[in-house]
């Protein structure tokens, strides 16, 4: 249970040159993470993991020893999951993302959701000051976000074929 409300500060969307089944893969694959950001990341171990998605624990870069403990969890049998920080830095921030297959590649949605929002600042300074201390995940949920930033117009990004 929370104890506190999250505030959506931000989303966006992108088109993923891969079919979902790929993308898919890529976000199971819990040991990229610190060589796809390895300028947020300097390491990772999995704690868990297994068909409702991972949990593993890193060190947000440079190496310091500010340790989180992320976890990814597919919604189900939708194409949606939540990367959540349950410890560590931006504790307490879920990013969710959906996935929508367009035959060889995926749209994908993300909402940055974040804990403890303070009165008057931005939500661009919000999500700034969250991914700082916590560097940056993929993950976004289709819903109703008061202070969203949308990218414009979406870019496609290639994901390497295995």
């Amino acid at each position: 249970m929370r104890d506190s409300p999250l505030t959506c500060v931000a989303s966006y969307r992108r088109t993923v040159a891969a079919p979902i089944e790929r993308v898919w893969e890529n976000v199971f694959d819990w040991e990229h993470l610190p060589w796809l950001h390895r300028r947020r990341f300097s390491w990772i171990r999995r704690v868990d993991s297994g068909p409702w998605g991972w949990r593993a624990r890193l060190d947000v870069q440079p190496a310091s020893g500010r340790e989180l403990l992320l976890e990814l969890v597919r919604d189900g049998e939708e194409n949606r999951y939540v990367a959540r920080t349950l410890e560590g830095p931006g504790s307490g921030t879920e990013i969710w993302t959906e996935l929508s297959p367009e035959g060889d590649v995926t749209r994908v949605e993300v909402e940055f959701h974040v804990p403890e929002v303070a009165a008057g600042q931005s939500a661009a300074q919000t999500l700034e000051d969250r991914h700082r201390a916590q560097g940056p995940s993929t993950c976004g949920r289709r819903g109703s976000c008061s202070a969203a930033i949308d990218a414009r117009a979406p870019r496609a990004v290639r994901v390497p074929a295995r």
